[in-house]
């Protein structure tokens, strides 16, 4: 059984809640956990809750994490809990012995064995309890200054994110059925019995005990003063504007979600490097053709940056409620995901994203020197600490499932020639494409 089947079965969501947080997974990535809390479907005990239902094993709540003991925290080095998404918090009550400790999904015997003999226990001497991942990363940022990326933030209006309509009557045009060959999902679909079915008993496991007993305790009091919320390109304080250097290692940026690029963003679906791809048209199919989301963008960004002259720096950016938050970026051969993971342009002022993110809206090419609003400087700027030369143009425009913008891709240019508009428009209907396939995929 899965999540969504779990939490179908047990009553606390219905199957067309949950077939809504799959279509969004689509376009937002990460968990279904995290995405049906984003979504406010469920909140974080909830998940954990069902978490430890579906796995059988104990649940780690909010009020374990409220006695943590910092001194076990430090036994185990801040590289292991982000590699494991554990949390160390305390021995149990009247045992000296055993720790309880706080995990994502369950661990391997060898991750056990490591992360007991840091902590100075054999691995049955832990009691190791599930929570949420939004959860897992909020403790590793608290205790071991490990940042979360602004994908685990929540937005300081604290507005409800709005997920892509609930029914889509999708046109897929000029597609072949050979271009549902390479489809594969990661994702499922809970479809409503008819009303005329046979009632069929479903087995839903017991609800998992706690991580241990413990007497409700006062919430401490530096939990929320701690709280952070996302930082967008509209706050006043530079400090809250990660622009790091190029030359900076990433892996001095304190985050863990950021992954490097195994092959270059222009490798297309079917293996061939996309300088082998014979025309626009067949690396425009390749991306029709992607597999998931992350695909998607690298076929997209490397189609642009070949078949539109002069763009040298592409970012992707996906809309949520009154946000645009960076996901994909590249620059050249360069990879910038380290800065766009962190950028999160306000949909609530006026700014290029904001136009791109309304309904009806097309391309907009903008000088860089001629951008109307300090958001839109801020934007450029960020890109152009790695740019490779100073850009000239900023290429705005959105991606739309049916007639509804989901995603906006910005390109930074030093330069606009006669096929550089073509080729963007081409890849930007591509895109389109790929995630309206992508979300009728999960439908079935």
């Amino acid at each position: 059984m899965r999540l969504g089947e779990l939490l179908v079965a047990t009553g606390q969501l219905t199957a067309e809640q949950v077939e809504q947080a799959l279509r969004t997974q689509i376009l937002w990535g990460g968990r279904l956990g995290s995405v049906l809390v984003e979504l406010n479907l469920i909140d974080l005990e909830m998940l954990t809750r069902a978490l430890a239902s579906l796995h059988q094993m104990p649940a780690a709540l909010a009020q374990h994490f409220e006695q943590v003991m910092p001194e076990l925290q430090a036994r185990l080095p801040a590289e292991i809990a982000a590699l494991w998404l554990c949390i160390p918090i305390t021995r149990l009550p009247g045992d000296d012995v055993r720790l309880a400790i706080a995990v994502a999904g369950p661990l391997t015997e060898a991750a056990q064995l490591e992360i007991a003999t840091h902590l100075g226990v054999e691995p049955e001497q832990l009691v190791i309890g599930i929570a949420a991942e939004m959860r897992i990363r909020y403790h590793l940022e608290r205790a071991y200054g490990i940042v979360r990326d602004q994908r685990f933030l929540r937005s300081r209006a604290g507005r409800k994110s709005e997920p892509p309509p609930p029914s889509l009557q999708i046109a897929i045009e000029k597609l072949s059925d050979e271009d549902f060959q390479y489809e594969k999902s990661d994702v499922y679909t809970i479809e409503p019995p008819p009303s005329d079915a046979t009632p069929v008993a479903i087995v839903v496991p017991e609800p998992s005990r706690e991580i241990y007993s413990t007497e409700n305790v006062e919430s401490h009091a530096d939990l929320k003063a701690n709280r952070r919320y996302m930082s967008t390109l509209a706050d006043e304080s530079r400090e809250r504007i990660p622009v790091p250097p190029a030359d900076v290692d990433r892996a001095a940026l304190g985050r863990i979600a950021i992954r490097k690029a195994a092959v270059s963003a222009a490798v297309l679906s079917d293996g061939h490097d996309s300088d082998d791809a014979s025309s626009l048209e067949d690396a425009t199919r390749s991306i029709r053709r992607a597999t998931d989301r992350d695909r998607v963008a690298e076929l997209a960004m490397g189609t642009i940056q070949r078949f539109a002259p002069g763009v040298h720096t592409i970012a992707m950016f996906i809309l949520r409620g009154e946000v645009a938050i960076g996901w994909k970026a590249q620059a050249l051969q360069q990879d910038v995901s380290a800065i766009a993971v962190n950028l999160v342009v306000p949909l609530d002022t006026p700014n290029v994203m904001t136009q791109a993110s309304m309904e009806g809206a097309g391309m907009n090419f903008v000088r860089c020197h001629d951008v109307g609003t300090e958001i839109d400087r801020r934007l450029v700027q960020a890109f152009a600490t790695v740019a490779p030369t100073e850009p000239e143009y900023l290429l705005v425009a959105p991606v739309k499932i049916k007639t509804i913008p989901a995603c906006v891709v910005i390109a930074l240019a030093n330069d606009v020639t006669d096929a550089t508009k073509p080729g963007f428009e081409a890849v930007i209907t591509a895109v389109s494409t790929a995630f309206a396939r992508l979300i009728h995929a999960a439908r079935r």
